[in-house]
């Protein structure tokens, strides 16, 4: 109850100030948008980093069952405050039945504002800005370089990569985009979702990388699946 009706005043408080400069120009929006992120944006995302921090330890030793339960009841009572933060949403509703999936990875990526109001689009933003998201981010640069170095490493070879749970294989437009070795290596990406396995081809694409290439292979089918097979 404690962080719906904290949430509720800071949506009070963003809605009030949505009003105030809804006749501005845009650039000058986009001004005081920027003074509010290090203003009433900043204390909103430290309101939403305690109230997390004080959640996962009141959770942490008890049952699952009991967990789920818990997560089930906070959603219901948190939806109106969440719904409008698109990243937010995806992860509760789950759109393609898991979470995690290729549009939520452009989101961790892309790391910026969306939503239709300033209390949505701090939201949104929120959970792009903790560390996991940034580990999330800095893989994509170390991937490339990973690649290269074992490349380079081994003349003469084809190198053959599986990129598992590939969703838009973002990383992968980054290689074939800069990479000198682009031509000497099998990807084989991997995905239960045609849906990322279409955004990963696209990736490709403008990459500058051709998926119909005997070296680019797209693979739909689930990791789970695969480690049940003998």
């Amino acid at each position: 109850a404690d962080f719906a009706a904290g949430l509720a005043v800071f949506k009070q408080r963003l809605d009030a100030l949505d009003e105030g400069i809804r006749k501005e120009s845009s650039s000058m929006k986009k001004s005081i948008f920027q003074v509010m992120e290090n203003g009433i944006g900043a204390e909103l995302w430290q309101f939403m980093d305690a109230k997390v921090a004080y959640l996962e330890r009141i959770v942490a030793d008890r049952p699952e069952e009991e967990r789920q339960s818990a997560a089930s009841y906070l959603r219901s009572i948190l939806w109106p405050y969440l719904e409008g933060a698109p990243f937010l949403r995806r992860v509760i509703e789950k759109p393609r039945g898991y979470p995690g999936d290729s549009m939520m990875m452009q989101m961790v990526y892309e790391d910026g504002y969306q939503g239709n109001s300033s209390f949505a689009r701090f939201l949104h933003r929120h959970p792009l800005r903790i560390p996991s998201a940034q580990a999330v981010r800095n893989r994509r640069g170390l991937i490339c370089a990973e690649l290269e170095a074992y490349i380079a490493a081994h003349p003469g070879e084809t190198v053959n990569v599986l990129s598992v749970a590939c969703g838009p294989a973002w990383e992968m437009k980054d290689f074939f985009s800069s990479s000198a070795y682009k031509d000497r290596i099998r990807i084989y990406l991997l995905d239960q979702d045609q849906e990322a396995l279409d955004e990963a081809r696209q990736s490709i694409i403008l990459g500058g990388g051709d998926p119909d290439s005997p070296n680019v292979r797209f693979v739909k089918e689930s990791v789970r699946t695969l480690l049940r097979r003998d």
